[in-house]
């Protein structure tokens, strides 16, 4: 069931971890933005949700109702901009590139809400090199799943806010994750 605090999640980059996140947030009970640089990424979102929906159901995860429900609540954007326009919490998973994650962090900055919390999915770059490339510090932390585990680190910045992090802890923990 989502938490109050957070009710649209967008995910950047659709390649495995973006559709593996995406799908289980939706699952979850999430309004899901799915977005990628690359139409053809896009185009490929159907087929790999499917994939990752038999490991889900499978593994107990969930139920195949489950999944077809939450195909309700996942909407692929082309244009990042309409993507993240009501995101409360962006999960950005794009190749791990030090420049292109700055990059892509610098645009979610400007075009996201106030009020939206920015994450990296990031498995082996520093927080520290990232969020100084936006404004909202307080609002930037790592949100890194494990593919196929309830497992998530979630790891703030210099100037992360400890009430994001508890947040984010509540958001891992709707999604039957472990913070």
């Amino acid at each position: 069931m989502p938490i109050e605090d957070i009710r649209t999640v967008c995910y950047v980059g659709a390649g495995t971890m973006g559709c593996f996140n995406s799908l289980v947030a939706a699952i979850s009970g999430y309004r899901v933005m799915l977005h990628d640089a690359q139409p053809e990424t896009l185009e490929q979102v159907p087929a790999r949700h499917r994939e990752i929906a038999v490991f889900l159901v499978s593994s107990g995860y969930c139920s195949a109702q489950a999944v077809t429900d939450a195909a309700q609540r996942i909407s692929i954007c082309h244009v990042l901009q309409e993507a993240v326009a009501d995101a409360d919490l962006v999960s950005e998973s794009v190749f791990e590139r030090i420049e292109l994650k700055r990059s892509v962090h610098a645009q979610l900055d400007a075009l996201c809400p106030a009020r939206t919390i920015l994450t990296t999915n990031s498995s082996a770059l520093l927080v520290s090199d990232i969020e100084d490339a936006v404004q909202r510090g307080d609002r930037f932390a790592a949100l890194h799943s494990h593919l196929g585990a309830p497992l998530v680190d979630i790891v703030g910045g210099p100037r992360t806010s400890p009430a994001i992090i508890e947040l984010l802890e509540r958001y891992v923990v709707s999604l039957g994750g472990i913070p």
